[in-house]
């Protein structure tokens, strides 16, 4: 991820174009805005919203108390325009890629697009890629004959599940949690793996379902994900491992409407 082509949030930030209500209506989800930040370490998800004045922490916010929303933008305000160095607004969350517990400060979020970051000569090239890799794929799967950026790698992968349904019949995609695999995807022959209560549909790609186990998802419920392959070695026990092949997931953060249309029409529970 190119994250350098961030700048860095502010007290400053907050000052300016109405970003003190984009900061609390992300964090509440209000206005069709996700509750997840840009951490110089990765996609960030805030479970509190605290507020320290002259270093003592005052009041604290979680995002599902949406009725205290305009007392968390007054604390905000007040941080934001004060003078002081000892008050600051901190967020306790989780990593959404790793699941990892940790403290951020302002100053520790990237300033993205809702508050007037990165413009539109800026571009992040991760995301680039993944949005123009998913439009050419979409193209590939919906028979649609006009040329895109990436027609080839679409179709490398789409030939890829092909063969493997040649050889092993219908196939199933399960996101690998860590342990020998790593968090890779894996492919296996249909219903060689149980699914139950503990697992959520999150896709299908070629004709093959995808799933996840609910825990996992938990921590991935705000990415799109969108299934790859490249040249490498597979999973210990994934189909392709043979081919020189690999699957990966690419994944970037769903647009507000996109978030907004899941909230509507949720993954399916298996089991």
């Amino acid at each position: 991820m190119a994250a350098q082509k961030f700048g860095k949030m502010s007290k400053d930030t907050l000052t300016k174009r109405g970003n003190d209500e984009n900061l609390v209506n992300k964090f509440f989800h209000r206005e069709h805005m996700m509750n997840q930040f840009l951490h110089q370490d990765g996609q960030f998800v805030p479970e509190a919203l605290v507020i320290t004045l002259d270093s003592e922490e005052v009041e604290a916010f979680e995002p599902d108390e949406t009725d205290r929303w305009e007392e968390a933008l007054t604390y905000v305000r007040r941080v934001a325009n004060g003078k002081s160095s000892k008050d600051n607004i901190h967020f306790t969350g989780r990593f959404s890629k790793t699941g990892a517990i940790d403290t951020a400060k302002l100053t520790d979020f990237l300033k993205t697009e809702e508050f007037g970051g990165q413009g539109a000569k800026k571009v992040n090239a991760g995301n680039l890629f993944e949005k123009e890799f998913e439009h050419s794929l979409q193209c590939k799967l919906q028979c649609l004959c006009k040329k895109t950026k990436y027609d080839k790698e679409a179709q490398d992968l789409l030939d890829l599940i092909d063969e493997l349904k040649k050889v092993h019949g219908e196939l199933m995609f399960h996101q690998s949690g860590g342990c020998c695999d790593g968090s890779a995807p894996m492919c296996f022959p249909k219903g060689e793996l149980y699914l139950g209560n503990s697992d959520v549909e999150v896709g299908i790609v070629n004709g093959v379902h995808f799933y996840m186990s609910a825990s996992q998802f938990e921590y991935w419920e705000h990415t799109h994900l969108t299934l790859d392959a490249i040249k490498g070695t597979g999973g210990q026990f994934s189909l392709e491992r043979p081919t020189g092949l690999r699957f990966i997931i690419r994944s970037r953060l769903y647009s507000n409407q996109e978030w907004e249309y899941l909230k509507k029409f949720p993954v399916k529970r298996c089991g």
